[in-house]
């Protein structure tokens, strides 16, 4: 089921997926992996959801200061792998479409699965949203240079993060206790 962001009832769609997963999972610790290299354009969901919910929740990866993609994802198993393994892992990943489809986001109970993914690496994630910000083959060009496009793709992104804390309430985890250790 894809999820257009573009509806204002999309972040309760997408809380309502996580949810259902985290329900089924029986697991009670929680853990969030925004995957993409801000590097590059392809990594364009680390700054408005990654840094966004590092805001709010301690076990969140693929940040600005320490993205995770598939160059180092099997480095970040070998030093984070128990916790990912005995969390409840939430795992949002960018991905390419047609031009109607940029801004959807489809929640998908199987693992972590995108070109260029070591093998070896363990399976990722208890739940994986896939949101639709490129156009298909040219993920490495970014957002589309769309007005109309890039507004769909961003608003996938905060559509995410709103999904996030809807689950957040949903589970009675209080976001408002935790503060992001500010550097310097």
């Amino acid at each position: 089921m894809a999820i257009d962001t573009g509806k204002w009832t999309s972040d309760w769609a997408i809380g309502r997926e996580i949810f259902n997963a985290y329900e089924d999972s029986r697991k009670k610790e929680l853990a969030i992996l925004c995957f993409g290299d801000p590097a590059t354009p392809g990594g364009f969901l680390v700054r408005p959801v990654g840094e966004a919910l590092a805001e709010y929740h301690p076990n969140v990866f693929g940040t600005l200061e320490a993205p995770v993609h598939a160059g180092n994802i099997a480095a970040m198993w070998a030093k984070h792998g128990d916790l990912w393994r005995n969390s409840f892992l939430i795992v949002i990943a960018p991905k390419g479409g047609a031009p109607e489809n940029i801004g959807f986001v489809v929640p998908s109970r199987a693992a972590l699965a995108l070109p260029g993914l070591p093998s070896d690496i363990p399976p990722t994630g208890d739940i994986v949203l896939y949101a639709t910000v490129f156009l298909e083959g040219m993920e490495e060009a970014g957002v589309p240079v769309n007005r109309h496009l890039e507004r769909r793709a961003h608003q996938a992104a905060h559509m995410i993060v709103d999904g996030v804390l809807r689950f957040f309430h949903k589970i009675n985890y209080d976001h408002t206790l935790y503060r992001r250790p500010r550097k310097g």
